[in-house]
């Protein structure tokens, strides 16, 4: 069987904050078959390609390398997905976008950090605030 590609673009991102700003992204789903991932942006302000990411079935959620938004950005962001085989009918991949927190954050972005594992660049579990999220379901078959 050939390998699908699947193109998920003009997903919305911004750093309001007044500093360059972190951000790591997650990749997820349910009955994904195995894949790989590539976050990239074409935004004059500001354009980006991370290296891809290798997506293992069942979905567990693998992480992008992280890379710094400048203050005020506002742009899109483009996936594309490329998989071994078509996604069934009962697919769904999910996007997430984490800003890590340090330990000069405060009490209230602690509140709100979940530990994540496996994000590169961090040699242990690190806290991360999650800041948005898609998800893409795969339409039901004509059946």
């Amino acid at each position: 069987m050939r390998a699908k590609t699947y193109l998920l673009d003009d997903l919305a991102l911004c750093n309001l904050d007044k500093t360059w700003t972190k951000y790591t992204f997650g990749i997820s789903g349910t009955n994904l078959p195995a894949g790989v991932a590539t976050v990239s942006s074409t935004d004059q302000q500001f354009p980006f390609s991370l290296p891809p990411v290798q997506i293992y079935p069942p979905g567990d959620e693998v992480y992008t390398r992280s890379l710094q938004l400048p203050p005020g950005y506002c742009g899109t962001v483009t996936v594309v997905v490329q998989f071994d085989q078509p996604l069934p009918c009962d697919a769904e991949i999910v996007l997430r976008a984490y800003n890590p927190v340090d330990s000069l954050t405060g009490a209230l972005k602690e509140g709100v950090a979940v530990p994540l594992t496996g994000v590169p660049g961090t040699t242990e579990v690190g806290r991360f605030i999650l800041l948005g999220e898609y998800t893409f379901a795969t339409p039901p078959s004509d059946q």
